[in-house]
């Protein structure tokens, strides 16, 4: 069955084996950003995001693509933001995800890179 992106994010965060996982995934992150350390003082998770990184969502073809841990990391939501609507749009556009239309880096922990 081939998912519009609408109805795979309503399969993937209605369920609750998501929630399961992204929670197992948040505490073995330590409650910490991986991309700017941030850490949430929140035990349930509030205020970082399972990021489903490299492949975005939109390119999940099934709701268990979208749920393979090793296509999600836990970002803060300061950095989801900054890092999630630009991905979002190259990957529309096809760019690959990770680099600039030229073939640059677009990771944030690249010393040149710069919001």
């Amino acid at each position: 069955m081939l998912f519009n992106t609408q109805a795979l994010r309503r399969a993937v965060y209605d369920d609750p084996r998501w929630r399961k996982q992204r929670m197992a995934l948040i505490r073995q992150a330590d409650w910490t950003c991986c991309l700017c350390g941030t850490r949430s003082p929140y035990k349930t998770g509030k205020g970082l995001v399972a990021d489903h990184y490299p492949t975005p969502l939109a390119a999940c073809k099934t709701p268990e693509d979208a749920m393979d841990s090793s296509n999600i990391r836990i970002v803060c939501r300061s950095c989801h933001n900054k890092v999630c609507s630009r991905d979002d749009n190259d990957y529309k556009n096809g760019v690959k995800r990770g680099s600039s239309a030229t073939g640059g880096s677009l990771d944030i922990n690249d010393e040149w890179f710069d919001y």
